[in-house]
C-alpha cells in the first residue's frame, strides 16, 4: 500500500469527523446565541405568595386571594358570570417615591386580565419604608382561576425591554374556584392601610 493510498484512508475518516464535529457546533451556537427579541424582554423577578420579591423601586409581598362573584365597591356595586379575585398585597417603595402602575394576571395562555381597581396601591405615591396594605381586583373567567400568575410593575411603558416585573403565581384551587362560583354575597374590598 503506498503512503498516499494510507493518507487518503485515514484522511477520509477524519474528515467525516470534523465534518460532523462543524455541524454539531454550528447548531450549538444556533441554539445558545441571543437573538433580536432577547434584548426586547422585560426584567422578570419571580417569587411565591407570602415571599417579598423586589422589584427595581419596590417591594411586593403578595398575601392572600380571596374570590366570589359580585364585589361591592365605594362607587359601584357589580356582578359576573366569572369570578372576581381580590389579591391583597403588601408594598414598600425602596429609595424614593413611587407608584405600583400596572397590574395584572396572566393565566397559562397567555391571556391577561388587567386590575379593575388598585385599592389605594396606585392612587396614591407610596412613600419609602412605609409599606401599605391594599387590594387589587381581577375579574376572570373560571376556567383559568386556578392558573393565573400576577404581575406588577412600576412601569407603564409599551418597551419592555426598559420594564422590571415581578411575577406572583397564585394559590387558588379547584375547591376555591367552585366555592367562589357559588357565592352570591358580594365582596367588600377592604380598606387600604399603613403597616409599617
Amino acid at each position: 500500500m503506498s503512503g498516499s493510498l494510507a493518507r487518503r484512508l485515514i484522511a477520509a475518516p477524519a474528515a467525516f469527523v470534523l465534518i460532523v464535529a462543524t455541524i454539531a457546533l454550528a447548531r450549538l451556537i444556533t441554539v445558545t446565541a441571543p437573538d433580536g427579541s432577547d434584548n426586547a424582554r422585560p426584567w422578570v423577578h419571580q417569587g411565591q405568595m407570602n415571599e417579598s420579591v423586589v422589584e427595581r423601586t419596590f417591594e411586593v409581598t403578595v398575601l392572600t386571594v380571596r374570590g366570589g362573584r359580585a364585589y361591592e365597591g365605594v362607587y359601584e356595586s357589580r356582578t359576573t358570570e366569572g369570578v372576581f379575585l381580590l389579591v391583597r398585597a403588601r408594598v414598600m417603595a425602596l429609595e424614593v417615591e413611587t407608584e405600583v402602575r400596572r397590574a395584572e394576571v396572566v393565566d397559562e395562555s397567555g391571556n391577561t386580565y388587567s386590575a379593575q381597581i388598585l385599592e389605594g396601591l396606585s392612587d396614591r405615591s407610596l412613600l419609602p419604608r412605609i409599606s401599605m396594605e391594599g387590594e387589587l381586583l381581577f375579574e376572570v373567567p373560571p376556567a383559568v382561576a386556578t392558573h393565573l400568575v400576577l404581575r406588577v410593575s412600576s412601569t407603564i411603558g409599551d418597551l419592555p425591554q426598559h420594564q422590571t416585573v415581578v411575577e406572583v403565581p397564585l394559590q387558588i384551587g379547584a375547591d376555591d374556584v367552585r366555592a367562589w362560583s357559588d357565592e352570591t354575597d358580594p365582596l367588600t374590598v377592604m380598606p387600604t392601610e399603613v403597616v409599617g
